[in-house]
């Protein structure tokens, strides 16, 4: 399952697809309300919300073991869907690019640059595999906080992609979906 960034639409993904689907995944891309063609967010939707989506959909298609990818904000979706639904049907989880958390405190250096205040700690810590990712050149974040944050989840791993920014799947998909075809052999 494949969840886009901030209003950015499912077809942000098509570099991957194809070879996720010449690895043998079945490859879900999805449009959460305010992506793509979708109608725009309701009001006050959160983080909460996006996940309820996220599991709604994983419910109605009954999914199992799902290989979950989230970019940016689809990676806060992540995170948000496993502290309201749990893992249990999640096999692995990839984290394009941002940072578990987003505000830096003197025990958290990899935040958003320049935001200093407290922040609630990371998720994945009852075990499913999870690849942090990130792009070497990020316009948000140190590229240290893949590392840094793979170390804080019992099946943690990281990358950093080379000459890309945030918009690591779509700037390097080569690299990129090589990195995830990897994890995901290993987390099966």
């Amino acid at each position: 399952m494949l969840l886009a960034g901030f209003r950015a639409p499912a077809t942000s993904w098509r570099y991957q697809i194809p070879s996720l689907i010449e690895a043998g995944h079945r490859v879900i891309a999805v449009d959460l309300p305010g992506h793509g063609t979708t109608p725009a967010t309701p009001h006050g939707t959160t983080m909460q919300t996006r996940a309820g989506f996220v599991h709604a959909l994983i419910e109605e298609l009954d999914l199992q073991r799902v290989a979950i990818i989230g970019g940016s904000m689809g990676a806060n979706t992540i995170w948000s869907y496993v502290d309201s639904y749990g893992t249990g049907r999640l096999r692995a989880a990839v984290v394009v690019d941002q940072t578990p958390r987003m505000l830096n405190t003197p025990e958290w250096e990899y935040g958003f640059y320049g935001y200093d205040q407290e922040e609630v700690d990371t998720f994945f810590v009852d075990g499913i595999p999870v690849l942090f990712v990130a792009g070497s050149d990020s316009e948000y974040w140190p590229s240290a906080h893949a590392v840094a944050a793979a170390a804080l989840a019992p099946n943690g791993a990281s990358i950093v992609v080379p000459r890309a920014g945030h918009a690591t799947n779509m700037e390097r998909p080569h690299p990129f979906s090589k990195a995830v075809a990897v994890f995901f052999d290993s987390a099966s």
